[in-house]
């Protein structure tokens, strides 16, 4: 018989949306391994490529893509480092933006989010499997073009966090002095 917390693990990491990685060449949406979240394989965007999910519009030189659920303690947890990076946000004169995805309803993650301190600039409802993210929480960094810069997947130490604000803060100084990442 499994032991209690391996249980409880096992049942936080299935809340989450954790799925198995496949990386590789993007199989077909029809293809045996089905993109359908927890149970399929995900394939993940290769960093310098473009993020598939994002529309286009006019986007901030460096956008940070945070997927959350409402219902994921992880994502919970991971709260007061979005909530730094809404500070970093709010003072970056628009080089910056907060794009929160969620396989919640838009309205749900945006009340969710806004009710915890974290003002996001645009909202997305997206399949995760399918939008090559393997589950909750995960931070990406992506250009203004959409090309994916940076991933970070799960909750993050306190060292991994500070390393993602030291680069996230240089890429916006890059930015702002005319330089591009």
């Amino acid at each position: 018989m499994p032991k209690l917390s391996t249980l409880i693990r096992v049942s936080v990491i299935a809340a989450c949306g954790i799925i198995v990685i496949k990386h590789g060449a993007r199989p077909e949406p029809t293809s045996r391994f089905g993109l359908t979240g927890v149970r399929g394989m995900v394939y993940l965007t290769p960093i310098g490529e473009r993020v598939p999910f994002l529309e286009a519009r006019q986007r901030a030189p460096v956008n940070v893509v945070v997927a959350v659920r409402s219902d994921c303690p992880y994502s919970r947890d991971s709260l007061p480092f979005y909530r730094r990076i809404s500070k970093l946000k709010d003072t970056s004169h628009g080089e910056v933006e907060i794009i929160a995805v969620s396989p919640e309803p838009v309205k749900t993650i945006y009340k969710y989010l806004v009710q915890k301190g974290v003002l996001p600039d645009a909202v997305y409802q997206v399949d995760l499997g399918p939008a090559g993210i393997p589950g909750t929480p995960t931070v990406l960094l992506v250009d203004a073009n959409e090309i994916l810069m940076s991933r970070f997947i799960g909750k993050l130490s306190n060292t991994r966090e500070d390393a993602l604000m030291d680069d996230l803060e240089s890429r916006r100084k890059s930015t702002s002095v005319g330089g591009s990442k």
